[in-house]
């Protein structure tokens, strides 16, 4: 059993193993957010000689004593961590203060790292990796259990480092643009296909996506008293109709998700979303809410069944070449108290079809909505009213 904090060491060797330096304690106590403690889930990579990455999960807060193990801390708020040296060969190697990976926490209460005396859930699972990237930089792939539900359900995140120092010398310092955009993004076309059992269709390019953003909107058919967030997907070439020789099902949809942490909410935050929706052709339906779940197997995939229709003057289209999808939102119906900013957090368009309409098993304390195929989504970004 693991009593008490936990903290970060490192070693290296020089003769493939069979010897090894004496352990250094890494320094957390550089954070934004202070000294990190309950270290956990700790993953180097290495490059260029000297050059050494370290990603895990730390929280400022203190799991109780006595208790079931370092992450047995019922209100901590865990991020993800990084840190860097370039000099892992000296006789005192120095790294960097820890870097926010995550841009936000990630997951608050227990975690189980433990087998035995176990304290919370394992909404984390063992997700973490780190690797190096073609230029040197690192790739973290990780896990977000923010959303309804936070013990069984979480988002599967990736992130790369876009600046800075990195694992290779040639290309360092990292320059890796357009990997953190505000407001807006554009998307590759061509892509939006269907794919299983090792095959992909040919593009549907009613849900291809082009490009995503939001903005604030305070005129008809919202106001400044009653604003509304403007989502707005372009697609490669617009209609309503299935098609049906590369994807049997009937329902389409065009979804844009994000993230709210929040300081109050006992799960972490919302995983709130928008869509548009047509059944073998029919009129667009608009739809908001919150992520679902439906039991798959001996685990869980997360469903987006809409629990607020919207008015039809919310929910516009126009089809054609580089068409558009625009539903304007009230902030009111997305709202979460204990908001850590008023930035909506990784943003995400994608497309989908289903056997049946999305909230045909309404949700249900987070329980409910229908199974997917994901067949295009654009990369993440930030919505911030504040950046122009």
């Amino acid at each position: 059993q693991v009593t008490g904090d936990t903290v970060l060491k490192y070693s290296f060797s020089t003769d493939q193993g069979n010897t090894w330096a004496a352990p250094i304690q890494i320094n957390t106590s550089g954070s934004p957010v202070g000294t990190l403690h309950n270290n956990v889930f700790a993953w180097p990579v290495a490059g260029d000689d000297g050059r050494v990455d370290i990603a895990w999960y730390g929280t400022p807060g203190v799991a109780p004593n006595p208790s079931n193990g370092p992450d047995s801390c019922t209100g901590c708020d865990w991020s993800l961590w990084m840190v860097q040296t370039l000099n892992g060969h000296a006789a005192t190697p120095t790294f960097t203060a820890p870097i926010l990976a995550s841009e936000h926490f990630n997951h608050r209460g227990t975690m189980n790292t433990l087998i035995g005396g176990q304290n919370g859930d394992r909404t984390l699972g063992d997700f973490l990796q780190l690797r190096m990237g073609p230029n040197g930089e690192a790739e973290i792939g990780y896990a977000d259990s923010n959303n309804i539900d936070e013990a069984s359900a979480p988002h599967g995140m990736f992130v790369r480092q876009n600046g800075g120092s990195g694992l290779l010398v040639a290309s360092s310092p990292v320059n890796i643009p357009g990997l953190a955009p505000f407001n807006a993004v554009s998307d590759p076309t061509n892509d939006g296909k269907y794919e299983v059992n090792g095959l992909s269709s040919a593009n549907m390019p009613q849900l291809d996506i082009t490009n995503s953003s939001v903005s604030l909107l305070t005129k008809a058919p919202c106001s400044a008293a009653a604003p509304c967030y403007q989502v707005v997907m372009k697609l490669n070439n617009l209609s309503l109709a299935p098609t049906t020789a590369q994807d049997p099902d009937l329902d389409l949809v065009w979804l844009t998700q994000w993230f709210v942490p929040s300081t109050t909410d006992l799960n972490g935050g919302k995983n709130f979303f928008v869509y548009a929706e047509s059944f073998n052709g029919a009129p667009l339906q608009c739809y908001a809410g919150e992520n679902a779940e439906q039991v798959v197997g001996g685990g869980v995939s997360l469903t987006y069944p809409g629990a607020t229709q919207l008015p039809a003057a919310n929910c516009r289209s126009t089809t054609g070449h580089n068409g558009t999808i625009t539903i304007d939102v009230p902030l009111s119906n997305v709202n979460e108290p204990g908001a850590i900013d008023n930035r909506l957090h990784e943003v995400t368009a994608s497309t989908m079809t289903l056997q049946q309409p999305a909230n045909t098993v309404p949700p249900v304390f987070g329980i409910g909505g229908s199974l997917f195929n994901l067949i295009d989504v654009a990369q993440g970004y930030t919505f911030d009213s504040t950046v122009h």
